[in-house]
């Protein structure tokens, strides 16, 4: 019975220190729009086609990241449109002032006016990170939305460092 009781309190121990390794982080980035986009029109029906685009985002309210900070980003995308919505995957790198990086995978829902962007929310993943940031997990949400010509993200979630 003893040992039980012994197991019983390692596993809650344990279970409270992995949560106490959770970091919360919050940032905003500014992006201007891609610097390179593909667009592949389907014949199935009009507003239907795929999208590849690139682009570079700064942080206008940095993420705050196992004592670093995120500096740019650079962000792969691909979309399908339909009408006025998208569909989102990509995948994010982010460098920060040390120069170390982390990626992150997106999947998200966007809703388009005009050929725009207006909103586009979705859920977010690290995959891997180098230097100090090698070995470092998380994963969060974000929300997009038109600005002028710009679109702003808020980005927030919890990450593990990896080391």
């Amino acid at each position: 019975m003893k040992s039980r009781i012994g197991i019983i309190a390692l596993i809650i121990f344990s279970s409270a220190a992995v949560a106490l390794a959770q970091t919360h982080i919050a940032g905003t980035a500014e992006c201007s729009g891609p610097e390179q986009v593909h667009v592949m029109r389907l014949s199935d029906q009009a507003g239907h086609f795929f999208v590849m685009s690139q682009g570079k985002c700064h942080w206008t309210k940095p993420i705050d990241i196992a004592g670093t900070e995120t500096q740019t980003d650079e962000a792969t995308v691909t979309k399908e449109v339909r009408g006025n919505q998208a569909r989102v995957r990509g995948y994010v790198t982010e460098t920060t002032v040390s120069g170390d990086k982390f990626s992150y995978r997106i999947q998200g829902e966007q809703v388009i006016e005009r050929g725009k962007t207006v909103s586009e929310q979705g859920q977010w993943t690290i995959v891997s990170g180098t230097g100090k940031l090698e070995g470092i997990n998380g994963k969060g949400t974000y929300a997009g939305k038109l600005q002028g010509n710009d679109t702003v993200f808020e980005l927030e979630g919890e990450y593990q460092a990896g080391h």
